[in-house]
């Protein structure tokens, strides 16, 4: 004999109020999840606009005159720092961003947030080597170059920063090279070295010491949307307007001098 699946009214009702329940739940936690992220979005976003806030004010910016940043990836979920641009070459200031080739990297100059493009294979913004289109043209100026007078501030991405300035980067030694290019350049040029803010949010700084290799970079200033720790030796004026934490100075090397 045929299987009699029929269902009575009374269950076809009861089966009819599950469904609905279980969809309202579904609703119910999505709608939970995206007002989460929406919040979590929201304080990110917060965060990011009063650190660099902090930085604009503070005396370290208002020192520099050239300024190495780095074109912020929404997927690395890094500090963003578009409006770090725009502030400097408001400014008057000469602003330059990575350039990957191989194994090393260079910093070269642009004039506005369009000087950059996404390149494969992560889809990371560089400027192309030449003012032109396609990248040709006339050659950028790189910050390392004779014609150059360096840099005074570099800020530095990074997925987890501690308290005395120690940086954990992604794994390529990118950085740590061009660091060292940096403070070799100046001491051959007889000038300072520039000095380092690593940008972060508060999430990603640690209370412990974050594991380091021998030839890492430490950064000068470790700066976040809530707080702030710098080296101890710094001069004062140039940490006014930063949100230090009281007694937050550290006795960290800093990069290799």
């Amino acid at each position: 004999p045929a299987l009699e699946l029929a269902l009575s009214d009374t269950q076809l009702l009861l089966l009819g109020e599950l469904l609905a329940a279980v969809e309202k739940l579904q609703r119910a936690i999505r709608a939970e999840a995206d007002a989460k992220a929406a919040a979590a979005a929201a304080a990110a976003a917060a965060e990011a606009a009063a650190g660099a806030a902090a930085l604009v004010g503070c005396g370290l910016w208002a020192r520099a005159r050239s300024v190495g940043l780095y074109a912020d990836s929404p997927r690395l979920r890094e500090f963003p720092t578009a409006s770090l641009l725009a502030e400097a070459l408001a400014a008057g200031k000469r602003a330059y961003y990575p350039r990957v080739e191989g194994e090393r990297m260079r910093l070269l100059q642009v004039f506005g947030d369009g000087c950059l493009q996404e390149t494969p294979p992560y889809g990371l913004r560089e400027p192309p080597p030449g003012r032109g289109p396609g990248g040709s043209g006339s050659p950028r100026e790189d910050c390392l170059s004779n014609a150059s007078e360096g840099l005074d501030l570099l800020l530095v991405p990074g997925m987890a920063f501690d308290r005395s300035g120690r940086r954990l980067g992604r794994g390529g030694g990118f950085y740590d090279r061009f660091i060292e290019e940096c403070v070799a350049a100046a001491r051959s040029a007889g000038r300072d070295r520039p000095l380092l803010v690593g940008l972060c949010y508060s999430a990603q700084v640690s209370a412990e010491p974050v594991v380091t290799d021998p030839h890492d970079a430490w950064v000068d200033i470790v700066l976040s949307g809530r707080e702030c720790w710098a080296r101890q030796d710094l001069p004062r004026e140039y940490l006014d307007g930063l949100p230090l934490r009281s007694g937050a100075g550290h006795e960290g090397r800093g990069c290799a001098e």
